[in-house]
């Protein structure tokens, strides 16, 4: 009689798997605070714009009419 002996032995170990989950995981969360620091640079960048336009305007508006349209541009 002939047969064949099947061993199972696992693809991971659980220190190869706690490993991979943990290399994953901190992968996730520098990419989640990039992300988060990105969108704070872009709010900040957004109302710094939004500031310096509404400084030109109202400055635009306490001069005269004829100082207005001789105004350089820069």
């Amino acid at each position: 009689m002939y047969y064949d002996v099947i061993e199972e032995t696992p693809a991971y170990t659980w220190d190869t798997l706690l490993s991979n989950i943990g290399g994953s995981l901190g992968l996730f969360i520098g990419v989640s605070l990039v992300s988060i620091l990105e969108v704070l640079e872009f709010l900040w960048d957004v109302c710094r714009i939004s500031l310096r336009r509404c400084r030109k305007t109202s400055r635009l508006e306490a001069l005269p009419k004829d100082e207005v349209n001789n105004i350089p541009s820069s």
